[in-house]
């Protein structure tokens, strides 16, 4: 019983060391959770949803809603950035405003990054409405007309010089919204947007707060939920495996392919050569001029790669071999090609001529080789945020369980 009874005495500052190590070390090094995140139904029904939303139709635009501020942003913003690469990746139209003014800067904050991530265009692409006070004067006035609230967007531009705005006017414009925050303010969007106006309304939550949100969820108020930082991982894992997979294209010869997606390999055709250039917007002149019909030009390209480590990035090294000639590492892949090819290739990174141009500075003289590094960096928030939430619910589990005994065999003894 002597080891119960110095189990239960365990000084607590020992616990708080354990818990910061392993919340520590998975947050410094980059661990992999065993097995793929599997989504939860709730997370799945706002993420099938948004796919439902025609980016063409009536109902083509999201509103979302920031209403968090620091304290909770460790839970929110993995979740907020899920959704809105999700929408950027559709191309459906997004309106982004807060109901407290803490939200509208973490909001622009986002929105500016990840749109210059995917090459989105603001007021073509998407628009920052802002603040206004009085939330609930704030909702319903957009269901009636919402430049009738926002009549300028947060830099100061009329709403109806935007194009993004365009056949956008009110709720009936709007497919979705929802409320990422960490308080009950997505109520407010129940009571004052879905009740009177029927628009679909989701929410995305701290953990804490899950519990409230289920009778919303059963009676349909809401089309689903996110619920704490598994779900920002969770929706991570959805628009990760829908748009940005792992992609091996490999030429075999004449019209024979072989391609890998997520280290599944089949056997195309060039007609599932071009169905899978369109589903990654990928122009199919520049596909095939890398993967070259002769069999004279590098065979295998690797044109997608999203792991799941911290980061996505496609790296392209160009160096000046002479003259008119470039040696380009690709993903690890070396090969010698003239200036045609080598911006083939570069155009598939989205790399301008301009852009090589300057960081190879000067083409013309061999003895002289310049190097160019391009990253497109994705920082996966929730996925490698998991990790570190996991190891530490289960010291904690395993620290309650042992005080359980220890206090129980401690109990008998006396």
């Amino acid at each position: 019983m002597k080891f119960w009874e110095r189990l239960g005495k365990i000084d607590r500052r020992i616990i708080y060391i354990v818990l910061a190590v392993v919340v520590i070390i998975p947050l410094i090094l980059t661990v992999k959770l065993p097995g793929k995140v599997r989504a939860m139904p709730r997370t799945k029904d706002v993420f099938d949803h948004i796919e439902n939303i025609d980016p063409n139709g009536k109902r083509r635009a999201i509103l979302i809603s920031v209403d968090f501020d620091p304290q909770t942003e460790p839970e929110l913003k993995p979740q907020l950035e899920a959704v809105v690469r999700h929408g950027f990746a559709r191309n459906i139209p997004l309106l982004v405003m807060a109901l407290p003014i803490q939200g509208t800067d973490i909001g622009i904050e986002v929105f500016t990054r990840l749109a210059e991530e995917h090459n989105k265009e603001y007021g073509i692409d998407y628009v920052i409405l802002g603040w206004k006070p009085s939330p609930v004067a704030v909702i319903l006035g957009m269901g009636n007309f919402i430049e009738q609230v926002f009549p300028t967007d947060y830099f100061g531009t009329q709403l109806a010089e935007l194009p993004v705005m365009e056949g956008i006017r009110n709720y009936d414009d709007v497919g979705l919204v929802i409320d990422f925050t960490g308080s009950s303010l997505y109520v407010y969007w129940v009571y004052y947007a879905h009740t009177p106006y029927d628009v679909p309304v989701a929410t995305g939550v701290t953990s804490v707060s899950v519990a409230d949100i289920y009778p919303f969820l059963g009676s349909r108020q809401f089309i689903g939920m996110l619920a704490g930082m598994k779900a920002g991982a969770e929706y991570e894992r959805l628009a990760k495996d829908r748009y940005y997979p792992n992609v091996v294209v490999k030429y075999l010869g004449k019209d024979s392919y072989n391609v890998t997606i997520e280290k599944q390999s089949y056997d195309a055709d060039s007609n599932d050569i071009a169905s899978l250039a369109s589903r990654f917007d990928l122009n199919l002149d520049e596909l095939y001029n890398t993967l070259d019909s002769q069999g004279k030009f590098e065979k295998t390209l690797v044109l997608l790669e999203f792991p799941d480590t911290t980061t996505y990035s496609r790296d392209l090294i160009v160096r000046l071999k002479g003259k008119r000639a470039y040696t380009i590492t690709s993903e690890g892949q070396k090969l010698t090609v003239d200036k045609d090819k080598m911006l083939a290739i570069a155009n598939l990174y989205d790399v301008s001529e301009l852009e090589v141009n300057k960081l190879l500075k000067r083409e013309d003289n061999p003895q002289d080789p310049k190097m160019t590094d391009v990253k497109r960096s994705i920082f996966l928030r929730g996925t490698q945020a998991l990790p570190a939430l996991s190891a530490s619910l289960l010291v904690i589990i395993l620290f309650v369980i042992l005080g359980n005994i220890s206090y129980f065999a401690t109990r008998r003894k006396s």
